[in-house]
Formats: C-alpha cells, structure tokens, sequence
C-alpha cells in the first residue's frame, strides 16, 4: 500500500513539473517579438545592387555577394533592419529592409471614413504585420479614412500620413468625401466680364493645367450655374468655369434651371493604357474611379488641359486620364520575342493553348473582379508558353516548376511560395478534391510518389481538366490535359483566390 501511494506521489510530482515547464514554454513563445518571427514574404529588390550577407551584420568577413535591382526574393525571417532571404531557388542570405521592396496583398480601392475599436491599433508601413514595418499605433475611437481593403488589410490616411491595419479592428462609420460638396445655385442669368481679362478654367480650379483662355473686358456671356466663388458659364457655345469677382449680372433674374445631363459625344476615338493609369472623375489627381493595368480599352470623347475626357468601353461610366498614359496602339507588353520559346507536342502534352481554356483577358482593372483577375492571370501564363525549363530561371522567360506558378499570381499581386512543397501543405489556402476543382487553382502532385502524400510539382488548373505548368520532361513551360499519370499523383489543390 506505500509502495502504491509513493507511486501516485512521484507521478504528481512530474505532472507538476510538465505543467510548469509548458507554461515556460508558451511564455517564451509570447514573449518572441513579431519583428523576429518567421516570414514568408514576397518581395523585390529595391536597391541597385542589393549587398548580401552571410549573417546580419554589414561587413567584409560576412558580405557573400549582390542582387540585380528587380530581383524577386522571398523574406523567411525579419528582425530589425534586417531580413533574411531565400533566392534563386532557396539560396539563404541578409539583406538590409531598406534594399527591399515588400509586396502588399491586393487591395480593393473604396473611400470611406472609420473609427479604430481595438484599444491600441498598430499601423505597418506594408500588408505585413511585423515590428520591421511598424510605423506606430492609433488609440481608440480615432477617426481614419480607408482608401483600399482586401485580404484582412486596410489601407488608411491619417492625420495627412498613410498606412495599413488590420481591417477587423476598424468600424466603418460614413462614406468618405474628398471635399465637402458646396451648395449648386441652377439660377441662370445673363453676364458681363468687368476685369480686363477674365481667365476661363476646364473646371473649378485656378491652375494653369486647367486654363483655356480669357474674356475681354465687356464681354457677354451666360452664367448657368454658381456654387462658392466660381461660375459655369456659356460663350460662343463653349462652356467653362470663372470666377465670380470678375463680372456682374446684367439683366434677367432667370429660374432655377434643373442640371441636364451632358449629352452623350457623337465621336469617340479608341485608345489603350500604355501603362498602369488611374480614371479620376474630374481632370485633376484628386479623386481616382480606379487604377487599370496597361492595354486599357477607351474611348476618348473629349480634353481638357493634360486630360482626355474618356468613356469605358464596358460602361456607360465616363471619367478622365493623364494624355500621356493613353496611346492609340496596344502596348502588347506580355508578348515575348519567339526566340525565347520553343515548341512541343506530345500525348496530352502541348505549347498551344487550347481554345476552350484559352484566355482574351489582357487587361485588368480594380473594380473588376476575381473571375477576370484569374483569366488576366491566365493570359499571362499563357504567354509563356513554350519558354525554357531551367533549375536557375530568371522567372521571365525560363521557369522552375514552383516558380512559374509563384511568377504567375506575383503578377496580379498575390505572394506564393517558390517550394512546390510548400505551395502543397503550407499556408492558408483552402485545400480543394479533385471534383471541386475551379480555374486559377493551384494544382498539386506527388509525382515521386511515396508511400504518403509529399507535394514536389505543381500546375495551375484551366478548366476542361487542363493545366498549366513548367514540365522538366518537355523542358518548357506547356499545358497538359490530366491522364491516368497525372491522376494517380494528383494530392489535392489549393485555392488562392475565391
């Protein structure tokens, strides 16, 4: 009987000591700040060259070479000034964060105002919530306007600063302006110019980006309606903005004339982007509509100083762009030069996109949404079929496996893995059954094909049981329709977007 309690008194004793020891543990864990944390952030290089380092210190004895201005690295690790990072196919080295350019998560852009509910709400310099980011922290209830959220993030003016945040921790509270909207009197009345010369604007902004002309001194003319200290007004059947100092009503009291909408150009020209462009609703940089990537069909139906007046294609939506950012040729900026591909036909195998797969998508604009996102990501890849298969790619024209797929969701802003390993079993990213697969999942195989499912290969999924990857048996980056082969290694997919 002493022996059994002296048993029960030992097995206590070593309960306590675990529990104790545990609670150490997880102490510990706590205590690790985030700026130290493991990371898996994608990013480029900034600098020109970026210097690398064999630890995080800058010196002679630890300096083990440079990276080009553009390169795509991965941080693993951030702490401090400092990062640690994987390139060129899990090389390891130190790069100092100020070398480095970090790539946010894709944002929405929106325009509202909110109230921060957390009791302390931390504000990052990027979509990354690491110390090395940290820009400072909100108190409770302070007002902030959100300009863009997506993917858990917000971004956020304040106090003439802007920043990112955790979006679950702010309250949205009012639509957001950028300007408050001064009362429109209709009243239209006859005029006379009484300054020597009266200076006519394209709109309500005294800047000689605006500036069309001038009146002379007596000259007569139509005010159609008034609003602060400027007037729109009618002359030799143009139409323009002054300021109300430099005339004086005439004759007539006029009526309170109901705004009629302006009447839809009888020509248009078409156009593209040349480049990434914002659509403002006014020719100023104050209020953007959206940003579109370049090859942006418009129709310009108008100008105003450095602006066309342009109609969306798809829309009845009208807005204003940069002249210099339209051209009346697509840029075609996707297109390789053929010397960079190859061609390969065999079995389910090919560098011919098939027709019911293919995409038209090329171009993408930021009210659109993740069905076009995904064909535009696809109009991509697709243009780098029949480029090399290369352990040592430059990610441009030559691809690793897990680098094209990383290559393809890098360019519409989403951060991947360049393990195929752990594109497979790491991350947030919803797992997804055969049968469920969509378009623009990533698909996973173990084409090894061990005893327990390892991810070493992986494809992004068109539709129709076809995929698309870089193959090292073709040697180039082709699309494959799913076969018993490819049946028998398939894991399991992973959804990044939707």
């Amino acid at each position: 009987m002493s022996n059994l309690k002296e048993a029960e008194g030992e097995m206590k004793r070593k309960l306590s000591v675990i529990r104790k020891l545990t609670a150490c543990i997880v102490l510990l864990i706590m205590l690790i700040p985030a700026s130290a944390m493991a990371a898996n952030i994608s990013a480029t290089v900034s600098a020109s060259p970026m210097s690398l380092y064999s630890k995080n210190a800058v010196g002679v004895n630890f300096y083990i070479g440079s990276l080009k201005k553009g390169t795509e690295i991965t941080l693993t690790k951030v702490s401090g000034k400092w990062a640690r990072i994987s390139y060129e196919d899990g090389r390891m080295g130190y790069a100092q964060l100020s070398d480095i350019k970090v790539k946010n998560v894709s944002l929405k852009e929106t325009n509202y105002k909110a109230k921060v509910t957390a009791s302390s709400l931390s504000v990052y310099s990027v979509t990354h919530a690491y110390d090395s980011f940290k820009l400072g922290s909100l108190p409770k209830n302070t007002e902030v306007k959100v300009t863009a959220a997506g993917n858990d993030w917000a971004k956020i003016t304040y106090d003439g600063k802007t920043g990112y945040v955790k979006l679950d921790y702010l309250k949205k509270t009012e639509a957001a302006q950028e300007q408050e909207q001064e009362k429109v009197d209709w009243t239209q009345y006859a005029a006379q110019v009484t300054s020597d010369k009266m200076k006519v604007y394209s709109t309500n902004n005294a800047s000689d980006t605006y500036y069309i002309g001038y009146l002379s001194k007596g000259t007569k003319f139509t005010v159609l309606a008034t609003s602060g200290d400027w007037a729109r007004i009618s002359y030799d059947g143009k139409i323009g903005f002054a300021k109300l100092s430099n005339f004086k009503k005439t004759s007539g009291t006029g009526t309170a004339a109901t705004p009629k909408p302006e009447a839809t150009p009888t020509t248009k020209t078409l156009m593209y982007t040349n480049r990434e462009a914002k659509i403002y609703s006014s020719a100023s940089d104050n209020n953007a509509l959206c940003t579109v990537t370049s090859d942006f069909p418009v129709y310009v139906v108008g100008t105003s100083g450095n602006y066309y007046r342009i109609k969306r294609t798809d829309s009845d939506v009208y807005g204003y762009i940069k002249k210099a950012h339209v051209s009346d040729e697509k840029t075609n900026s996707l297109k390789l030069d053929e010397k960079y591909k190859k061609s390969y036909s065999s079995g389910n195998s090919t560098t011919t996109m098939p027709g019911s797969v293919k995409s038209d998508q090329n171009y993408y604009a930021s009210y659109m949404g993740n069905t076009q996102k995904i064909n535009y990501m696809i109009y991509y890849a697709q243009s780098k079929l029949g480029c090399d298969y290369n352990t040592s790619p430059n990610n441009k024209t030559s691809f690793k496996n897990p680098s094209f797929v990383r290559a393809c969701f890098s360019f519409i802003d989403y951060s991947v893995s360049s393990s195929a390993y752990d594109i497979g079993h790491k991350g947030d990213a919803a797992y997804i059954k055969r049968g469920d697969l969509k378009r623009g999942d990533i698909i996973c195989f173990d084409l090894d094909g061990g005893e327990e499912k390892s991810v070493d290969n992986v494809g992004i999924y068109l539709g129709n049981n076809y995929f698309i990857h870089a193959s090292a048996t073709a040697d180039a980056v082709i699309v494959t329709k799913m076969n018993n082969y490819y049946n028998d290694a398939f894991c399991w997919g992973r959804r990044i977007i939707g």
